[in-house]
């Protein structure tokens, strides 16, 4: 590193000069004399060099002596030369350097830093430190350019984007139109450009509803978030199409004439109280994926008024938003697990909840267990039969045949003889955190409750799924689940709810953060 200076050359008239000046001067009484001082500054002790931004670095150092200004360099790690960035004055001990085009930061690169001191009056620049401080800056994925956003049907969003760099994998958010907060709909690989949101119960889609949509880069080396469309793109979820109305039989002749019974309606009125039925018809089958029989009332009731009447296998229980295990779930007011006792020989997983933001549904969640078989719901207001639904489970769920054969793997690697119930529910947890990822593999809170459901059933437990809204709601006082990770996510938590010798135990897990 050079540096502008003057060579001064040895000249014998000039030392002759001094010699007689001296002598001349030997006789004037002695005077502290101090020739003009040459001050030199010391040398720049660094004391770090860190990323404080994607695309900041910031240099620390200590005051160096006789120093009227300071310049950073920097290069690439391995590079020969320094290259200057910047000078400050004397007064300041810090520099961060943002990178722009004259001086890059490539993601993924060690840059070194040095500082040296300068002297202005002197002209003198100090020693520096030849080895420098380094850092490595981190692989930063780009920003997501969404391409669309399409909703044919009433329960399914496809997401489509173009790829960006570093990107490792994808996070797919979205919320209703004029909602504050995003809610995460999964993770998918970086290799992916769409994504079908298929309505669940962890990210429901309600039909007729404007929701928007946006991506977000992860770069899991550097574990970086890239920047994301913060507008995003808005689509309209289509109506649900009405059920089909059931053709009647055709009378046979009589003495006395019978009437044509009439195809179901629509609407049904009790009370006083006009019902929409359009969501609830008088069939429905379960397949690969859940259905949500809907009960619209066209004015305000008192939620508990509704109440449902479900023969469940082996199980008939009349459950309504009033029954003990009542509780606030994520963009519901009133939710309830439908309980039972005999798991065996229950059909279906049943949840029944109450939407009081648009539509003041009432609605009955089915989700196929792997048993096939009919079970009538009925639902009533104020004690009168609105409409009964023949529900058909074909029992031939491909996700459940390979989530119950990663359950039977799980349970064959986690536990070991000798070990107790609690101890094998334990492992079940432990083993999911330690050997799955929340973002890559995409183990959450969902797929641990669900492990841990399976788990309790094989183990002759009694258990159900708890789904509870964002951590604001949690810190109000709403339900009673106690978060193992310390905080909630803003998408809802999942945990399950397992009953021992009378005792109910909350239980969570999901993999860890990678």
């Amino acid at each position: 590193m050079k540096e502008n200076c003057r060579k001064v050359t040895s000249c014998p008239f000039y030392s002759l000069f001094l010699a007689l000046l001296a002598v001349l001067l030997m006789g004037i009484p002695a005077v502290s004399v101090q020739a003009a001082g040459v001050k030199t500054p010391g040398k720049v002790n660094i004391t770090s060099v860190k990323m404080t931004g994607n695309n900041k670095v910031t240099i620390n150092w200590k005051k160096a002596s006789n120093a009227t200004k300071y310049r950073i360099y920097y290069k690439q790690s391995g590079a020969r030369s320094w290259k200057a960035i910047a000078d400050v004055s004397s007064g300041k001990t810090s520099y961060t350097h943002t990178s722009n085009s004259r001086n890059p930061l490539a993601g993924g690169k060690k840059y070194v830093y040095t500082v040296r001191a300068y002297n202005k009056t002197s002209r003198k620049w100090g020693t520096y430190d030849k080895n420098g401080k380094g850092v490595t800056v981190p692989i930063v994925p780009g920003k997501v350019k969404l391409v669309s956003v399409k909703a044919n049907v009433y329960n399914k969003v496809t997401v489509t984007w173009n790829k960006t760099s570093n990107a490792s994998s994808y996070r797919i958010y979205y919320k209703k139109a004029n909602a504050k907060n995003w809610t995460r709909v999964t993770d998918v690989k970086g290799s992916l450009r769409s994504y079908v949101h298929k309505s669940s119960k962890s990210a429901a889609l309600i039909a007729g509803t404007q929701y928007v949509y946006t991506v977000r880069a992860y770069n899991s080396s550097s574990k970086k978030w890239g920047s994301y469309d913060a507008k995003g793109i808005t689509v309209k979820v289509p109506a649900k199409p009405a059920a089909k109305p059931t053709v009647p039989p055709t009378p046979q002749p009589t003495a006395t004439p019978i009437p044509t019974q009439a195809p179901s309606a629509n609407t049904v009125t009790a009370h006083g109280v006009t019902f929409d039925m359009s969501y609830f018809p008088e069939t429905a089958i379960v397949g690969d994926d859940m259905e949500c029989l809907s009960v619209i009332p066209k004015s305000t009731i008192k939620p508990t008024d509704i109440t449902y009447k479900i023969a469940n296998g082996n199980v008939q229980q009349l459950c309504s938003p009033a029954t003990p295990n009542l509780h606030l779930g994520y963009g519901t007011e009133y939710e309830s697990d439908y309980y039972v006792s005999d798991w065996k020989n229950m059909v279906a997983y049943i949840k029944t909840s109450y939407e009081p933001e648009m539509y003041l549904e009432h609605r009955v969640e089915i989700y196929n267990q792997l048993q096939a078989g009919t079970f009538p719901v009925s639902v009533y207001y104020k004690n009168t039969l609105l409409r009964t639904c023949q529900v058909t489970v074909t029992g031939a769920d491909s996700k459940v045949v390979k989530y119950r054969k990663w359950m039977n793997e799980l349970e064959q690697k986690a536990w070991t003889s000798g070990m107790t119930v609690m101890e094998k529910l334990t492992a079940i947890k432990k083993y999911i955190y330690d050997n799955y990822t929340y973002t890559t593999d995409g183990v959450m809170c969902n797929a641990g409750a669900q492990a841990l459901l399976y788990a309790a059933r094989d183990l002759g437990l009694t258990a159900r799924y708890r789904f509870v809204g964002p951590q604001y709601d949690y810190e109000k006082g709403y339900g009673d689940v106690y978060y193992h990770f310390g905080s909630a996510f803003c998408g809802g938590h999942v945990c399950t709810i397992i009953t021992m010798a009378g005792k109910d135990y909350i239980m969570e897990t999901q993999g860890h953060e990678g």
